[in-house]
């Protein structure tokens, strides 16, 4: 008589020699899972990080296209606001990063230096403030104002930052995010 030997089952993730279900439901879990994402701001290199949420196309985006075609209508303008105002809408938080260059980020809410229990900070007045704004010239400023002052006032950089965010909302490439701006 044959001893049955007990086999311990890994369970591995689905690679490309995977059955295509498999694959469709890793993709799909990825996607329902995928509901934020944290982006570098470039000119700081790596020190200032901010987390974004994926928008609801029936209320944020469409609240920010009535807004800016409303304001402009300039195309260049509007593609301009727009992503400025996709930024703001969907900022979660603001970090700082503790790493080194090239380590792991170490990420640090910027809250923190406001004090304990502070809500996060977002493209808003603190971020100002953080960035050594003050008075007249805080008081005066909208988000607007205080994301295109964190670029260093740098419309370029905004939009390369906003291809960024735009390209993980679609869920394609900074290339082709390009491509749908412009057809905004």
């Amino acid at each position: 008589m044959s001893e049955v030997t007990e086999v311990d089952v890994v369970e591995e993730e689905p690679t490309y020699g995977s059955s295509p279900m498999d694959l469709i439901r890793k993709r799909h879990q990825e996607l329902v899972e995928d509901d934020s994402i944290t982006l570098p701001i470039e000119p700081y290199d790596g020190m200032l990080h901010v987390k974004y949420k994926m928008l609801d196309i029936q209320h944020d985006v469409a609240a920010i296209n009535a807004r800016v075609t409303k304001e402009s209508k300039n195309p260049i303008q509007q593609a301009f606001l727009g992503a400025l105002d996709t930024m703001s809408r969907a900022c979660v938080e603001i970090f700082f990063n503790r790493a080194a260059p090239g380590e792991e980020p170490d990420l640090v809410p910027l809250s923190e230096n406001f004090g304990p229990d502070e809500p996060p900070v977002r493209y808003d007045i603190r971020l100002g403030e953080f960035l050594g704004l003050s008075g007249d010239q805080l008081e005066k400023m909208k988000v607007r104002g205080v994301i295109l002052h964190l670029f260093g006032g740098k419309e370029p950089l905004v939009l390369a930052h906003s291809r960024q965010l735009t390209g993980w909302f679609t869920g394609q490439s900074e290339e082709a995010a390009e491509t749908l701006e412009g057809e905004m």
